[in-house]
């Protein structure tokens, strides 16, 4: 539910910019970095202002979404430059206190820059910074999300709006997941988000839901709930798709238990939103649930992002030592999961490989760790029979392979970084699983976990 806010006040702060681009993790102790140019130079006198004699300044990082930095510049009024946006606390020997979280805004006055604004976070560290502009009136937000100071509750979204010297706080929220997002493809951001609903009315008996919260001239309006599973542990994953599900949508990628993962997927629908796999009566979520393979993704590169679902390898199972899986990727369409394509993931080393549906059940792999290697080999009904291998994969650094040449029989199927990733094929009886190095490279994906 949305609380209005009221205008906040104080005096000055802020930050330090060690470079326009300067990104921290967690807590960031400051100290004056050299060769600061004029600007930073300016930032930096201007925090310096607003500390204490022998306090200690910690710039704090956002943990998740676009902007990392602990320093944030970005233009948030009608005015044509950039303001400065800083998280950061402050610790005194003398009194032995401690700030807790603050934030600071920076402004160009007069060709220099000045802390203008200092106030209290809404929680112990910032979990993400999101902008967004309302198209009625051309007016820009700032969008904080705060991690609870106690362990259990939900994260505590603030909207601030920056105008006329003042940052004010124009509404409040809960959320689990929170984003911005045109969800109903209108021209104008939403803002959205996944929360518990705290009280369970006679008509509603579903402890999480979705909203969307709009802004049209000034006011923030929120939809009515859209039910979600309610399973999730934490929501790692979203993506902004504008074409798999004919329609704007947000895939959302969650954590169930240690090492299972679902999906659901929420769409613009009236004035609130759809979710396109948990609804009551039509329910696929079961059909989402797998282990290790945590992101849904285009896999095939068609366009459209694909579901995935996971099973052993053959020969492996639940209480076998680290087992290996192949992965099945899913489409939506028509309110079915539909299958289009077997292949096995490795995020760890950043790869996934689309495999011939005839190995499906045939095929198996190992990992043989003195070799770093990952081989897959025809199935005979025991792992430890390996006679007929097919594939092995194997991971280089360019600096290795620059020393010591490609290891014998390997050929490169892709670099990326400085990581080099290397095949070797093998002869097999039966042409159906055989492949060539043609097809292993151009069934290669880079393939990784990222978070918001």
């Amino acid at each position: 539910m949305l609380r209005k806010g009221v205008a906040l006040a104080s005096v000055v702060c802020c930050l330090l910019l060690s470079g326009c681009d300067y990104v921290g993790t967690g807590v960031d102790t400051l100290v004056r970095p050299p060769n600061l140019s004029e600007q930073q130079e300016q930032i930096y006198d201007a925090l310096e202002t607003t500390v204490q004699p022998g306090s200690t300044l910690n710039l704090i990082s956002p943990e998740n979404g676009s902007y990392r930095s602990a320093v944030i510049l970005h233009n948030m009024d009608s005015e044509p430059t950039e303001e400065a946006l800083a998280f950061y606390s402050a610790s005194s020997q003398s009194t032995m206190g401690d700030t807790g979280l603050r934030i600071c805004l920076l402004d160009q006055i007069e060709g220099e820059w000045r802390a203008v604004w200092d106030i209290p976070g809404e929680g112990s560290d910032v979990d993400k910074v999101l902008f967004f502009t309302d198209h009625t009136t051309d007016h820009n937000y700032i969008l904080i999300g705060f991690t609870p100071k106690e362990d259990g509750q939900q994260k505590t979204y603030c909207i601030y709006d920056y105008e006329v010297g003042s940052l004010q706080q124009r509404a409040v929220g809960e959320y689990q997941m929170l984003e911005v997002f045109d969800i109903d493809g209108d021209g104008q951001e939403e803002i959205i988000t996944v929360s518990y609903q705290e009280e369970k009315s006679l008509v509603q008996d579903f402890s999480t839901t979705a909203a969307v919260t709009r802004v049209q001239q000034g006011q923030f309006i929120q939809s009515a709930p859209t039910v979600m599973a309610g399973k999730a542990i934490s929501y790692n994953t979203v993506t902004k798709d504008q074409g798999s599900f004919g329609a704007p949508a947000l895939v959302i990628d969650e954590q169930v238990s240690k090492s299972t993962y679902a999906t659901e997927i929420l769409i613009g629908a009236g004035d609130g939103l759809q979710n396109l796999i948990y609804q009551p009566g039509h329910d696929l979520y079961d059909q989402t649930m797998r282990t290790q393979v945590p992101i849904s993704y285009d896999i095939n590169r068609d366009g459209i992002i694909e579901i995935p679902q996971t099973e052993y390898l053959p020969g492996y199972s639940l209480s076998g030592n680290s087992p290996l899986y192949l992965s099945k990727w899913y489409q939506l369409q028509d309110g079915t999961l539909k299958f289009t394509t077997l292949a096995y993931a490795n995020y760890s080393q950043g790869y996934g490989l689309l495999l011939p549906s005839s190995w499906e059940g045939r095929v198996s792999a190992t990992n043989l760790l003195q070799n770093d290697e990952l081989r897959f080999f025809v199935y005979h009904g025991d792992l430890e029979d390996q006679s007929e291998p097919i594939l092995s994969l194997k991971t280089e650094t360019v600096s290795n392979i620059a020393v010591s040449g490609l290891p014998a029989g390997y050929f490169e199927v892709a670099t990326i970084g400085q990581m080099v990733y290397l095949a070797k094929l093998y002869p097999v009886a039966d042409p159906a699983l055989a492949l060539t190095p043609e097809q292993v490279k151009s069934q290669f994906v880079e393939m990784y976990v990222t978070t918001d």
